[in-house]
């Protein structure tokens, strides 16, 4: 009875044991896992080499090395990103592709002119190859707050990087033309600017936006349009609400990605149509046109910019349709700051309530009888569409088209996308491959499952690697930095090698 009752005890203390010796295997193995993914795999920056096949490659463009490095997030220049630079520099690449969130996104402007100068140090610290570095610009790298796109968009100029918005740039390789575009990837919150369509009615066709939290805006996205000059625009408009805001911006910069323009505007706090000025300055002058627009009413309007010397001169008239056209200029004020701008797109504008309409746009040169450079009633287009060559703000839907208008169908292309979701409006243009990030590779994967989330319509399944789209090829890399949760697991940060193969005829 004594010896039964002893084992017993015995048996119930081995099972105990290994209970206990099988949670602290379970603790101990937590322990290595949380410490893998926290602090040792999120600087083991690696390198991955594809060869990528592509069918009819001119030879002088077989085995040209490109550098991918994606979704850097950079706050700091530490042991992560200067791993990544000496990696790049060791692969002595033939080009460098960055494909978009180089930096945090952060609503601070202190914050955000020093990370961005950060970024420009890292980027000039890769040694240029021969074919130049390209970026592109993802979710992180645009904002609704226009200070952060200039100083993005400066420090990138300050690095000797080449910024890819929505443009394609023909670079010239050992004698045949490769042609590199790069388009922008915006994520703004639902509801915070919204597109602009056709619009049908009474017999007539206009543009419009609704209602936005934030700046929605249309531009001119023609590279001609950066550099045009002594204009005069005119058209009209109308706002729906009495609280909505509405405007139209000359000498913009927004094709080349910076918030800086000339804006004729009214909103809540300011009811009449005014001069206001973003990313310089008014110096001496009127700007205030006097004019209150009454809802539900088409206003005319009519604009002179003009480069004086050293200063920019802008007036402005403003008057209900149907009445004479005022014969002196409301407002007339000048700029001559030094960022003030001598060139640039137009553009519309809205916020707030309520539709805003605009219609019967033209552009044409000071005192020339030559033709308007951009005359638009809208006439021309299916109603719900955005007319071709203008693009919305924060608005990802025609990037792709733009960016590739001027490249000819026959050359070989390489697209800068950030989002891999872009390769789909990517297909049957004429690209061969598609360089994208922003999933980070899912940043974790679980054992015997993969991927959780990518973050993209494509889903886990493409979370990075080389995939084949109809007629083009996609790259989808890991990544550098990450988002999110500081972590890394079964997913390091990832340096791309891409080395383009002919393939066929």
């Amino acid at each position: 009875m004594i010896g039964g009752t002893l084992l017993g005890r015995q048996a119930r203390f081995s099972t105990r044991a290994k209970i206990g010796l099988g949670i602290l295997l379970i603790w101990l193995i937590g322990v290595i896992v949380a410490l893998d993914a926290t602090l040792i795999e999120p600087c083991r920056v690696v390198v991955e080499e594809v060869h990528v096949p592509i069918a009819g490659l001119p030879a002088e463009l077989d085995g040209l090395r490109i550098a991918l490095v994606s979704d850097l997030h950079m706050i700091e220049i530490d042991s992560r990103e200067k791993k990544a630079t000496a990696l790049i520099n060791e692969l002595q690449p033939d080009l460098i592709a960055v494909t978009g969130d180089l930096m945090r996104h952060t609503v601070l402007f202190d914050v955000q002119e020093k990370w961005a100068a950060i970024v420009s140090q890292w980027l000039s610290s890769l040694d240029t190859p021969r074919f130049g570095i390209w970026v592109t610009r993802g979710n992180s790298d645009i904002s609704r707050y226009g200070d952060f796109n200039n100083v993005f968009m400066e420090q990138m100029s300050e690095s000797g990087a080449r910024v890819l918005v929505n443009e394609a740039i023909p670079v010239v390789v050992n004698g045949v033309t490769l042609w590199l575009a790069g388009v922008d990837f915006a994520d703004f919150d639902r509801g915070f600017v919204d597109d602009f369509a056709v619009q049908t009615g009474a017999g007539e066709q206009w543009i419009e936006t609704g209602p936005s939290e934030g700046n929605s805006t249309l531009h001119v996205w023609e590279s001609e349009a950066l550099a045009w000059e002594n204009y005069e625009f005119s058209g009209r408009f109308m706002r729906q609400s009495e609280d909505g805001g509405i405007g139209v911006t000359f000498y913009s910069q927004f094709p080349a990605g910076y918030d800086r323009y000339y804006r004729l505007r009214n909103y809540d706090e300011q009811p009449t149509l005014q001069i206001a000025p973003h990313g310089t300055k008014i110096t001496d002058g009127e700007t205030d046109t006097g004019v209150e627009p009454a809802p539900g009413k088409w206003y005319h309007f009519r604009v002179q910019v003009t480069t004086e010397g050293a200063a920019t001169r802008i007036k402005a008239r403003v008057w209900l349709e149907g009445e004479p056209e005022p014969e002196e200029w409301q407002a007339d004020c000048r700029d001559d700051s030094d960022a003030r701008l001598s060139a640039g797109s137009v553009g519309l504008w809205g916020l707030s309530a309520g539709d805003k309409r605009f219609d019967d746009l033209t552009v044409r040169a000071v005192n020339a009888s030559r033709s308007a450079w951009l005359e638009e009633g809208f006439e021309a287009y299916p109603e719900g569409a955005r007319p071709a060559g203008w693009l919305a703000y924060g608005k990802n839907e025609g990037n792709v088209d733009l960016a590739l208008a001027g490249v000819p169908a026959s050359g070989t292309t390489i697209l800068l996308a950030h989002s891999p979701d872009q390769a789909f409006d990517a297909t049957g243009k004429g690209v061969d491959l598609v360089l994208s990030g922003h999933t980070h590779g899912g940043q974790v994967r679980l054992p015997l499952i993969g991927t959780v989330y990518t973050g993209t319509e494509l889903g886990p399944e493409y979370a990075a690697g080389l995939y084949q789209f109809d007629d083009l090829w996609l790259y989808i890399t890991r990544g550098v930095g990450m988002t999110g949760l500081p972590i890394r697991f079964l997913c390091p940060p990832e340096v791309s090698l891409l080395v383009l193969e002919r393939a066929g005829p």
